[in-house]
């Protein structure tokens, strides 16, 4: 019996309706992108598995541990297990480790925060693609908090992915440096772009901040924030709204930077799971009460 079978055993002993859940374990997985840099992440694969078919692929950004969790460890919005049973095949992706940069020097930066980490993901599915497990045609990518900077970043820079979700995050786009009204936050975006979002560092910030590149976005992205963080995040949202970019914001009014209210919780956690079924498995929750979101949705698809 392995470690995650013992504690689903706990589980039902404590509780005969944890019967019913059938918990995957993680596999530990590594790769070498094409700058050569190597990172890690754990893979959960549907039960009963077989190689028979290819999956649809969910990235998630941040870091993680091969830790006992239904969910992607301390993100509470996306619920793993529930991915996994429902046939998605889910890879907790560790974005690799800092180059190190100076303040001032963008290509440093931008190659530490933003395009090693991208080529990361990219080693990441070509391996699952490569491997039969992964359809490429059906891989999305989630990240909370600078995992959502990421996940934006990534759908301005690549064609990879075809469905995003993004929680908290708003991190580098040129809005920030008025936006939040820190002095902190200023000195981080001089120290990242070389200088403020005008004159000559203005192009720096051209070629990174997912809100100045939103015309490349191609797959729909739901976004979640609390109140304080959703104000910075509004700058790549409109964008992405005056594009007529299929993307859904949604605010969860007094959540913390981590949602730990139940009812947010089990809100964010729907959401997601309803989000990339409908757009990498085609598929719609018959509940009446959800009947207008897929209105909505259905009306983003057919732009």
């Amino acid at each position: 019996m392995d470690v995650e079978e013992g504690r689903a055993e706990v589980l039902t002993k404590l509780n005969p309706q944890f019967e019913s859940i059938r918990l995957q374990g993680a596999e530990e997985r590594t790769w070498r992108n094409r700058f050569g840099k190597e990172t890690n992440g754990f893979l959960v694969l549907p039960p009963g598995y077989r190689k028979e078919r290819r999956l649809p692929l969910l990235v998630i950004q941040y870091q993680f541990s091969n830790k006992f969790t239904t969910q992607a460890q301390w993100m509470t919005s996306y619920p793993v297990q529930h991915f996994a049973e429902a046939g998605f095949a889910v890879l907790l992706l560790n974005y690799p480790r800092e180059l190190g940069w100076k303040p001032g020097d963008f290509a440093a930066a931008a190659l530490s925060q933003a395009y090693n980490p991208l080529a990361s993901m990219e080693a990441a599915a070509k391996g699952l693609v490569d491997e039969g497990i992964a359809d490429p045609d059906r891989t999305g990518v989630l990240g909370w908090s600078f995992g959502a900077f990421l996940a934006e970043m990534a759908i301005t820079q690549s064609n990879l992915f075809r469905a995003a979700s993004a929680g908290e995050g708003g991190l580098n786009n040129a809005g920030q440096y008025w936006v939040t009204g820190s002095a902190a936050m200023q000195r981080y975006l001089d120290a990242f772009f070389g200088g403020p979002p005008f004159g000559e560092a203005y192009a720096n910030y051209r070629r990174v901040a997912p809100a100045l590149n939103a015309d490349k976005v191609k797959a729909p992205l739901l976004r979640e924030y609390g109140s304080d963080v959703g104000v910075q995040s509004l700058e790549f949202y409109m964008a992405l709204r005056r594009l007529g970019k299929p993307v859904e914001q949604v605010i969860y009014p007094g959540a913390p930077h981590v949602f730990s209210l139940p009812s947010h919780r089990k809100a964010s956690m729907e959401r997601n799971l309803d989000w990339f079924r409908f757009w990498l498995q085609g598929y719609e929750d018959q509940a009446p009460q959800k009947r207008e979101q897929y209105e909505r949705w259905r009306a983003m698809r057919a732009q």
